[in-house]
């Protein structure tokens, strides 16, 4: 029998400290190393001199930086709130341009975002110019996007309501006014909606742009060490003494890009108390605290400060110690920290200030500003490692070292390419929304980063297939790649300064709303053959013009249409429906004066048209009427379409990935397997995503129907009608269907019930049915959006009974 030895027992260790080193190490052999560098590794230790780091810290690293990634993105995302990009007017009492007859109380004003109390105010003037208010201008505590301000009894005159604020979410400062008049008419035109400034502050793009420059070097210089240098330099085994030049540098531009970081972040919440207060010098100490207390984007900024405050003091610290956790982790730690300070940028930018979008804004603008550390400050580190490498190896081991890092770095600049357009593709989609926003100073600024941004990827390609095969043997190839490195430098400064000043101004979204203002609203729908367009002229709370042009597919006018009607319903209330007639007809131009919208708030509007030679046409469009025309929301984003290019942006990313992954195999140097499970990661992310979709439409505040009654939704209506109503209640609505003769009581006359039922109770009655009756509920058959399509038909049939009876104008 063989004899063995005993093995000496195993240290003991709590369940849970194993099974965590047990898939941390798992997760960590999913990164396969290259041959060359283990037997780098094996060569100098036999040789005496160890070489660069070997794959097996590299492994660990790298995969730990990954997992810090995934958490703070999920953390980020997770935490997101739904709020509106700059705090715009979404409502007030009283309204814009509103005469009254009552002395109001109080002004209230509601804005879109939440408010900082000590920077936001609201002052009310009389027509000599003096302030009449009662000076007790308040946010309210429990809801910070609503403003109040009290006054006294009210003399007959028209009063100006000028206010001012500072969002709590993006640091944007605003201001404006409107008029109301009290027992006095109007004597003067609405003046027209005053463009603000383009910049808050020439200072503010600059501090922007150098801030964020900063911090993308503090992320990328470390990581280009990290994922591209040193794996790089145990694959050409060059060794720790020449590498140590390149070290050292790598150290001291990540602690000059941190401090930098820090003194710039320091410049920044004075520009920001600044644009907040108006005052220039008196800002310091307690103003400066309440911004960075009160406001989201104060509390990203102390977070971005403690964050690369901390980033830089550990780095410090591990270089001074010689043994220990801190000597070996003390680089990755800083490298998270720094990344951590990098993501914050997500919680105070336009991303973050998106309505109904702000958690997928939030996750593409952080895997944007993290693929634009891995490339920008990439580029960063590449020229100073050219720079240093001139001057401290021969020509041949630093082309031999080059050759090797160049390819690493060409494989992480195609990913973060691939991450940047896709993302930077779903910002513009929910930034801009319309191509007519890119005519506006940000959409000229997003034009010029594009245009750079394309001169970047032209020399990137150059690199790749020109530069990088000739690195092994080409002497002047090291030269010419130096020389293209510092031209892409400097398109990545002027792209970073792009963004600066994109950040600094208003989305162009906003600037198109402003613009719509101006013109009313505009509406187009098509039913079979027939188009219609519909202008609300000024679209304001009030009395409004229609204007509807009607014409056929040919897109010739339609000047004998036999009746035009336009019916308006107010979505957030029980109000009913108001009818107009349009009339007219000259070149397809049909006109209804006085249409009141009487508060603000979501309305819809149906306009109905019945042709003698045609099928009878309806549209139907939804819009949301503020107290003034300056209301942020005309210019809406779905929801459910931000979660599905989301999910297909993932998708895309996911296999462009694969892709990658599939054509670095054939070079042993690269991390095939690394770049694969990234593919993987962001395919498993789009299914996740894509089983999370809401399926059905739920309803509006009160109950309202989500589907607007489009030509389109009232068809399948009809369709489900046909097939599960008509039997009883009859083709025409009547309750005189064959089936439902002998029933007691028999069916309902819908067209006379519908029209005295709110969308909510006409829902529960066809989901749940009514006692002591032959309804069923279909809640098991139909599908939500099925029952609001079959509401939509109710209502559209019922009015149109009453349409018919109605007298002709």
């Amino acid at each position: 029998m063989r004899r063995t030895r005993p093995r000496a027992p195993r240290p003991w260790r709590p369940r849970r400290w194993r099974s965590a080193r047990w898939v941390w190490s798992s997760a960590a052999s999913a990164w396969p190393w290259p041959r060359a560098a283990r037997a780098s590794w094996r060569d100098g230790r036999e040789g005496g001199v160890r070489p660069a780091p070997t794959a097996s810290p590299m492994r660990h690293a790298t995969v730990r930086l990954l997992l810090v990634a995934a958490a703070l993105l999920g953390a980020l995302i997770s935490s997101a709130g739904p709020v509106s990009a700059h705090a715009n007017v979404v409502g007030s009492t009283p309204t814009a341009n509103s005469v009254l007859q009552l002395s109001p109380r109080q002004v209230e004003i509601t804005f879109s975002e939440p408010l900082a109390s000590d920077f936001s105010r609201v002052d009310v003037l009389n027509s000599t110019g003096d302030r009449i208010d009662l000076g007790d201008s308040v946010v309210d505590p429990a809801d910070p996007t609503r403003m109040t301000v009290s006054l006294p009894a009210l003399e007959p005159d028209t009063y100006t309501v000028a206010w001012r604020n500072l969002s709590t979410v993006d640091g944007h400062s605003l201001q404006g006014s409107f008029v109301f008049f009290y027992r006095v008419e109007p004597t003067a035109t609405t003046p027209d909606i005053a463009d603000p400034p383009v910049l808050q502050s020439p200072a503010d793009p600059v501090v922007r742009w150098l801030v964020l420059a900063a911090a993308i070097a503090a992320a990328g210089i470390p990581m280009f060490a990290l994922v591209v240098l040193r794996p790089a330099a145990a694959i050409s085994r060059t060794s720790a003494s020449a590498l140590a030049p390149l070290e050292a540098w790598v150290r001291r531009a990540t602690v000059i890009a941190l401090t930098a970081l820090l003194v710039l972040s320091a410049a920044q919440i004075w520009v920001q108390t600044s644009i907040a207060t108006g005052a220039t010098l008196d800002v310091f100490g307690e103003p400066m605290l309440r911004v960075a207390r009160d406001t989201r984007w104060g509390q990203a900024w102390a977070w971005r400060v403690l964050l690369a405050g901390a980033a830089v003091g550990g780095l410090l610290v591990s270089t001074r110690v010689r043994s220990g956790w801190l000597a070996r982790n003390g680089r990755h730690v800083s490298l998270a920290l720094a990344l951590g300070a990098l993501g914050t940028f997500s919680f105070a930018s336009h991303a973050a200030a998106t309505p109904e979008a702000s958690r997928p804004a939030i996750g593409a603008d952080l895997l944007h500003l993290l693929a634009a550390a891995a490339w920008v400050g990439g580029l960063f580190g590449l020229l100073g490692a050219l720079v240093v490498l001139r001057r401290t190896l021969p020509d041949a081991e630093e082309r031999r070292l080059l050759a090797a890092a160049v390819p690493r770095f060409s494989l992480l600049a195609v990913m973060s390419t691939t991450v940047l357009v896709v993302t930077g593709l779903y910002s513009t989609w929910v930034q801009v929304t319309v191509f007519r926003g890119l005519a506006s100073p940000y959409g000229w600024a997003l034009i010029a980063k594009i245009v750079l941004f394309a001169g970047l990827l032209a020399l990137g390609a150059v690199n790749l297939l020109r530069i990088r095969p000739a690195l092994p043997s080409a002497p002047r190839a090291a030269g010419l790649l130096r020389r293209i490195v510092r031209v892409e430098v400097v398109l990545a400064v002027l792209v970073l300064l792009a963004v600066g000043l994109m950040t600094s101004m208003e989305p162009a979204r906003q600037t198109a709303e402003r613009e719509d203002a101006r013109a009313g609203l505009r509406f187009e729908g098509e039913d079979g053959a027939t188009q219609v367009e519909l202008r609300l002229q000024p679209g304001t709370v009030g009395a409004n013009r229609a204007i509807i042009e009607v014409r056929d597919r040919r897109g010739e006018p339609v000047e004998d249409a036999e009746r035009v009607v336009l019916r308006l319903t107010y979505l957030d209330g029980e109000f009913g429906a108001d009818s107009f007639t349009a009339t007219g007809g000259e070149d397809g131009r049909y006109v209804a004066e006085a249409v009141t919208a009487s508060v603000a708030g979501v309305w819809q509007t149906e306009v109905l048209v019945e042709r003698p030679d045609a099928f009878d046409a309806r549209s139907a469009f939804r819009f949301e009427l503020g107290a003034t025309a300056e209301v942020g929301s005309r210019i809406e984003i779905s929801e459910r379409v931000a979660w599905q290019l989301a999910v297909l942006g993932s998708a895309v990313i996911g296999v462009a990935f694969l892709a990658i992954g599939w054509t670095a195999k054939r070079d042993r140097r690269l991390p095939q397997a690394a770049v694969t499970t990234a593919g993987v990661a962001a395919l498993s992310l789009a299914f996740v995503l894509l089983g999370r979709l809401p399926t059905d439409s739920t309803a509006l505040a009160g109950g309202r129907n989500p589907i607007p009654p489009s030509a389109e939704s009232v068809a399948m209506g009809q369709e489900i009608y046909t097939a599960n109503c008509a039997p009883c209640h009859g083709e025409a609505l009547h309750g005189d269907g064959p089936g439902g003769a002998g029933l007691e009581p028999p069916p309902a006359d819908l067209t006379v019930h519908v029209p005295l039922h709110s969308d909510e109770a006409l829902f529960n009655i066809i989901s749940l049915g009514v006692t002591n009756t032959a309804m069923l509920g279909y809640e098991d058959e139909l599908t939500a959006d099925q029952r609001w399509h079959l509401i939509n038909y109710l209502r559209s049939a019922a009015a149109d009974v009453d349409a018919a009876a109605a007298p002709a104008p």
